[in-house]
């Protein structure tokens, strides 16, 4: 079952998103683009889209990034590191709140793991994934089978989605 976990509700509030809103966002589908860079170094692209909002942003390993969050709430600076080959680590701030955070995606063949931490106001929550293109998934195993070479994230598309 693809889900969220108990801290997904109380991670919200924390970002300042009101209780009637976070039901909203609790209740959306979500679906999930996670496109790799083509090269070594290159740009990573992330799409998400919701029965609320789409968000679009692109990063490079080891380098600051800036999204905006809440539909203008917030700008919150980022930079990610890849500590495993199936790892992203995020770590971010909002700097006009003063506000800390992590977000670390772990990527299995199957799905994903989103997690985030509010460092600053002790909060946390994970948000759970599944893969949508499955065939891709078959011919990334037959091409593991021949290679014996094992990346979950490298080299294709993974489009994951939190609701059926």
């Amino acid at each position: 079952m693809v889900s969220y976990d108990k801290g997904f509700g109380p991670y919200l509030e924390a970002m300042g998103i009101p209780s009637f809103i976070v039901s909203l966002i609790k209740g959306a589908a979500e679906k999930l683009h996670v496109t790799p860079p083509a090269e070594p170094g290159g740009e990573w692209h992330m799409k998400s889209v919701s029965d609320l909002m789409t968000r679009d942003w692109k990063f490079r390993i080891g380098e600051e990034f800036s999204v905006v969050w809440g539909k203008g709430r917030g700008v919150l600076f980022s930079v990610c590191s890849m500590p495993k080959t199936n790892v992203i680590h995020c770590k971010s701030e909002d700097r006009a709140r003063g506000w800390e955070m992590e977000g670390i995606l772990t990527f299995s063949p199957l799905g994903m793991v989103s997690e985030r931490i509010h460092i600053t106001k002790g909060v946390k929550m994970k948000k759970y994934y599944e893969r949508m293109n499955k065939l891709q998934l078959q011919e990334e195993e037959r091409k593991y089978v021949c290679s014996k070479r094992r990346s979950y994230i490298a080299v294709f598309n993974i489009l994951f989605s939190t609701k059926d």
